[in-house]
């Protein structure tokens, strides 16, 4: 007897041993060079016919050469995205960022098909069904801030901005989120007590001055209390859009924000 789970009569020997041992790992990822004890007694050439066949039957998916997503059946590409980043990038210097982790602090009840991964190397991107894992090189004294996240699926901690690093990312750059989102992430944060304002400033003071100006703008038209706090931060280089997704012609021009208002008078 090989193992100890129900398998399918379509697996051979081989293939229940090895499905056996990645199910019992709790792992979301395995990686062929860092799991090694799961391949134990596997000759190089037979373990690739073997995990040829898991991922051609559908019990494994494969990521990228050498990396593959486990489940404990059929159908993987439900599995959590942050639990397959848990376990993918274990023991490198990452951090997720943007809209995903806005997305994963509740600021946002839009789902994310892109995942932002600050790393301290240059690797490609990866397309894993229908989600695409953006990697963008950092080096490592300068990656943000994150927490520690413990993920249902997978063995390793996910690394993720904290809430406040989350919202201040989404509003520069030029993967800027739309004016209607940020601010409803930021009246969201505060209503579920998810964002501090101390925090926040201290966030934005991190990334560029657009992200002061814009959250500066959306705190003082919510009348919060931020915006005092934000005011010594703005700068004077320039204008910047206030909603970056739309035209800025004939927008007018806020001198206190340094913003140009492109959006719609409320």
């Amino acid at each position: 007897m090989t193992t100890q789970i129900a398998v399918k009569p379509a697996l051979g020997p081989q293939e229940a041993l090895l499905l056996g041992r990645v199910q019992r790992s709790g792992r979301a990822v395995i990686r062929v060079r860092r799991d090694r004890e799961l391949f134990r007694g596997f000759a190089p050439n037979a373990l690739r016919l073997v995990l040829k066949g898991l991922a051609d039957g559908g019990w494994i998916h494969r990521i990228e050469r050498g990396v593959y997503a486990a489940g404990q059946a059929r159908g993987l590409r439900t599995q959590p995205q942050l639990a397959l980043i848990a376990d993918w990038l274990e023991g490198e210097n990452y951090v997720v960022s943007g809209f995903f982790a806005l997305a994963h602090w509740n600021l946002t009840i839009f789902p994310a098909t892109t995942v932002d991964v600050l790393l301290d190397r240059r690797r490609p991107n990866v397309l894993y069904g229908q989600t695409l894992f953006r990697f963008i090189y950092i080096p490592a004294d300068h990656l943000p801030q994150w927490k520690d996240v413990r993920v249902a699926g997978a063995r390793a901690l996910a690394h993720v901005v904290t809430p406040e690093r989350a919202l201040a990312d989404v509003l520069s750059g030029k993967r800027a989120t739309d004016l209607a989102t940020a601010v409803e992430a930021f009246k969201r944060g505060l209503r579920l007590g998810v964002l501090q304002r101390r925090r926040l400033v201290q966030a934005v003071k991190d990334t560029p001055a657009t992200s002061v100006r814009r959250l500066g703008w959306i705190a003082e038209h919510e009348h919060d209390t931020l915006a005092l706090a934000l005011r010594p931060f703005v700068g004077n280089d320039g204008y910047v859009a206030l909603d970056p997704t739309r035209d800025t012609t004939d927008a007018r021009r806020n001198v206190n924000w340094r913003v140009l208002e492109n959006v719609e008078s409320t």
